[in-house]
């Protein structure tokens, strides 16, 4: 098994306009290769559809925190990696519920930034303007859009 260097994953378009098993296997491959040597391997006899779905899944696995490898919403031939910001409002959500958080939420620069260590696994953070950030509780960048 040869050591990959890790990678930060881009957000967005991997490959766009197409349907076709010809021109996504050799995408979703050429991508995955780029975060593991760990690939699910084509049979003949399988079904080109369910090997699709095979490796758009362990793309997913490779997913930064509170995104996803698949199609974009609005567009089914837009395959990439994508903020889930359904899986974000849930987690909120849920940290108004709960007195432990996965996901602390900053939403404009006038409320206050934590300060030292805190009990959350990440900060997303969202301007004024919209533009988001999620870090880690130690305040590294994992992913930023605007």
């Amino acid at each position: 098994m040869k050591t990959l260097i890790p990678m930060k994953i881009e957000l967005g378009t991997v490959i766009h306009g197409t349907l076709r098993p010809e021109d996504l296997i050799p995408t979703f491959l050429d991508e995955l290769k780029k975060y593991t040597d760990e690939i699910p391997q084509f049979v003949n006899g399988d079904c080109v559809q369910e090997y699709i779905i095979e490796l758009i899944d362990a793309l997913n696995e490779h997913s930064p925190p509170y995104c996803y490898f698949g199609t974009h919403i609005g567009d089914g031939s837009d395959f990439g990696f994508w903020v889930d910001w359904d899986s974000i409002e849930m987690d909120t959500t849920d940290a108004k519920i709960r007195s432990q958080c996965t996901l602390y939420t900053v939403h404009s620069s006038t409320e206050p930034w934590p300060t030292g260590r805190i009990e959350s696994d990440y900060i997303i953070h969202t301007n004024d303007h919209g533009n988001t950030t999620l870090y880690d509780a130690d305040g590294n960048v994992i992913w930023a859009i605007v």
